[in-house]
């Protein structure tokens, strides 16, 4: 099931015409290395301590670590070909395959002889035994298709006179369609273009891709008279679809054929020969290469897919991926390396487990990305072989390799992927997870909310998601509030949780709609961006609680002197989350929003600086599920109390003052002056002096400072009167004319003498 190594550059040869009668000549000479591929390639050799013989078994049990997944429902088709000889071991064969993962499987192979004949060969005896029956009642019970694979001659005088008896094996091999129960038949006829002569008169001379097509005509014929439903498919090469100037007729196909199998693999010998690597040695493959490359190479799965889909259409393109890779000893390890020896494939559970084999010498293996192709993510590793005496280089497909080519699937919406084959990857469940996690769509989407409808407005609620089957689930959440559209609510992300913020909602029923899709597939239905696999919604309603009534009260009650902190408290009855909203009137001033909408029920006023007089207290209240039920948004309220606050000025009461030294003192003399003022928090103290036969002049004006210090060196003796004025701080002063005002004042007389002289 090989196609020749040169897939595209085949169908650029020369054709030459027969001229003996019922032979044929092939278009050409096979590219170095090129194989007609009837048999699995060298992929079972050992690709670490290899003495040439094949393996029976892989170095471990793999299929005993495949996951069990439960039924699930892939959104591509996913299509294996399966090797016949080891179908029926049960550590790589079909019962170590996850079927629920699978689409198609195709028995790999019955062959054709030149007369058209199927032949009862060693596969036939697989065909034709209770392995078959296995595989087909496994596969069936989950919904798997298995198809039969029919393998023409590769001798291409043979092949065309196989071709020429079409009728014979389309009879045949229907027959065994409807014998064993499977599902269709799958061509598998490779060549290179050639022209056919046949001696029979009555048979016309025509090219191999003109039969190939009217043979795949017959096949369909076939089979639809057989019963209506039968799917035919059929396996091409990778540059087939470039042009018609090859063994395969895409469009004259497509016409016949379910899908097309794309060979998209052996390219790295091709690709050795052209930029960007045009590499020389002396081996069949010049120098290692990525086996299937995704881009950048001149031959590449990109390139491929295109050139398929504009020709037949992305939904009949199987993109075909091998479970193996390619090996060699080398002269040193670095990418890209010549082959020296020992050039041959390695199945995908042989390639996985070269780390840990005992012929890798200690501490020589790497493993590498491909830098030529570097969105391709392509896997090669290099070790020192102690067995084989050499370093050793492998490209080969990982999964972190292979999900690159199953994005491209998504992304060029084909109709699936493809392997060859599924024995070489046996039940190895990181294979079988990573095409879940590509191709496998979430299915029943749920949405649950915490706390559960009805809830009153602004409460706090989560949305949780919920999906089945997709092993990596990404959730988008949209809204549709009461009498509005559809909103995006929250992106993608595999975040399955959304915080519904209520605050502010009005009360009603609100929908929501929870997508949920695979993070690495496309989404089932919708046009991208918005799409999804499944969708669940939700519907959920606010309701609200208003506020009946609100009052209001402060400390200290009523009246205050200025400068004194004030607390206005406002009280809600019945609503359960009233926030509280305060404004206040100034004497002669407009109304002003004092402290806004909050949970605090107090407001502490500072009325420091404040002029004294009447103020109106205003409270509104409003339930936090409430918009309001009066006012004009913002300023709305459910219920409001009301509250008149009188400030008065600090004012004192009394004063006195006392002199050091008292009454009298000579000239000279500092004499210390303090006033004390009583009934005012915060007294002011202004001191006024009358020399002898002078006017009150000011000494010292208003200051926290109570004592005024007179220096009397050089004042006339004589008798001085003083007034000592107090105001408090956060008063005007009750008496006199401003600024020249006072609340009280205290006013004495003091004597200067002087000493005579002795």
């Amino acid at each position: 099931m090989f196609h020749w190594a040169w897939a595209r550059a085949a169908r650029l040869l020369p054709i030459f015409l027969l001229v003996a009668s019922i032979q044929a000549v092939s278009a050409g000479t096979p590219a170095p290395g090129a194989a007609k591929r009837n048999v699995a390639p060298q992929a079972i050799e050992r690709v670490a301590g290899s003495t040439g013989a094949s393996i029976t078994a892989p170095p471990r049990p793999r299929a005993q670590e495949s996951a069990t997944i439960s039924t699930l429902s892939p959104s591509k088709e996913i299509f294996g070909y399966a090797t016949a000889a080891s179908l029926g071991d049960p550590t790589f064969g079909y019962q170590s395959w996850n079927f629920d993962l699978l689409g198609t499987v195709a028995f790999f192979a019955i062959h054709v002889n030149y007369k058209g004949i199927l032949i009862a060969d060693s596969t036939w005896s697989v065909w034709d035994s209770s392995v078959l029956t296995g595989l087909v009642t496994t596969a069936h019970a989950h919904g798997v298709k298995v198809v039969v694979t029919i393998v023409g001659p590769h001798n291409v005088v043979d092949q065309c006179n196989a071709l020429y008896n079409g009728g014979t094996t389309v009879l045949q091999i229907v027959n065994q369609v409807q014998l064993k129960g499977v599902d269709g038949v799958n061509i598998d006829y490779e060549g290179q273009l050639a022209q056919c002569k046949p001696t029979d008169p009555s048979l016309t001379a025509q090219s191999n891709q003109t039969l190939l097509t009217n043979f795949a005509r017959q096949m369909r014929q076939g089979l639809d008279a057989a019963r209506p439903g039968y799917y035919l498919s059929i396996a091409t090469y990778s540059g087939s679809a470039a042009g018609n100037d090859g063994y395969f007729n895409i469009p004259g196909l497509n016409q016949y054929v379910d899908s097309f199998f794309v060979m998209a693999y052996d390219m790295d010998f091709a690709n050795a020969l052209h930029p960007p690597l045009s590499c020389s040695g002396s081996l069949g493959l010049k120098c290692l290469n990525p086996v299937s490359p995704l881009t950048t190479y001149y031959y590449n799965d990109t390139l491929s897919m295109a050139q398929y889909a504009s020709v037949v259409g992305a939904g009949k393109t199987i993109l075909g991926q091998p479970y193996y890779g390619r090996v060699a000893c080398v002269a040193s390890a670095v990418a890209h390396a010549t082959p020296i020896s020992n050039l041959s494939a390695a199945t995908y559970l042989d390639a996985v487990s070269v780390a840990t084999s005992p012929d890798v010498a200690s501490g020589t293996f790497r493993s590498h990305r491909d830098a030529t192709d570097s969105t391709g993510r392509n896997r090669w590793d290099t070790w020192y072989d102690n067995a084989l005496h050499c370093w050793r280089e492998m490209y080969w497909g990982d999964v972190t390799q292979l999900g690159t080519r199953y994005n491209l699937v998504n992304q060029m919406n084909l109709r699936g992927v493809g392997f060859w084959t599924l024995n070489y990857g046996g039940g190895s469940p990181e294979l079988w997870s990573t095409l879940q996690a590509y191709f496998v769509s979430c299915t029943n989407a749920g949405v649950s909310a915490n706390p559960g409808s009805p809830q009153l407005s602004g409460t706090a609620v989560q949305l949780v998601a919920t999906s089945s089957n997709c092993n990596v689930p990404q959730y988008e959440f949209w809204l549709l509030p009461p009498g509005g559209t559809w909103t995006l609510a929250q992106g993608y992300s595999s975040n399955p949780n959304f915080n519904w913020n209520t605050s502010g909602k009005p009360a009603g029923n609100y929908l929501f709609s929870v997508w949920a899709r695979a993070a690495q597939t496309r989404g089932l239905h919708g046009s991208l961006p918005n799409t999804y696999d499944t969708i669940s919604t939700l519907s959920y309603t606010l309701t609200t609680a208003p506020c009946p009534a609100t009052g209001i009260s402060s400390v200290p009650v009523s009246t205050a002197t200025v400068g004194t902190q004030v607390t206005i408290t406002g009280s809600a009855s019945v609503c359960p989350n009233p926030r509280y909203e305060f404004w206040v009137r100034a004497p002669g001033k407009a109304w002003a929003l004092a402290q806004a909408y909050s949970l605090t029920a107090t407001f502490t006023w500072t009325t420091k600086g404040k002029v004294a007089g009447s103020y109106l207290f205003s409270v509104w209240a409003r339930d936090t599920s409430s918009l309001g039920t009066k006012g004009t948004s913002p300023n709305t309220y459910d219920a409001f109390g009301s509250l008149s606050y009188t400030l008065t000025w600090p004012a004192c009461t009394t004063m006195s003052e006392s002199e050091a030294p008292p009454g009298t003192a000579d000239a000279a003399t500092t004499v210390a002056i303090t006033g004390n003022a009583t009934g005012c928090p915060t007294p002011l103290y202004e001191f006024w002096m009358q020399p002898p036969g002078g006017p009150w002049t000011l000494v010292k004006q208003y200051s926290l400072n109570a004592t005024f210090d007179w220096t009397t060196t050089g004042k006339p003796a004589g008798t001085y009167n003083f007034s000592v004025w107090a105001r408090d701080l956060n008063g005007p002063g009750t008496a006199g004319t401003w600024p020249n005002t006072y609340d009280a004042f205290s006013a004495f007389a003091y004597t200067l003498t002087t000493s005579p002289c002795t």
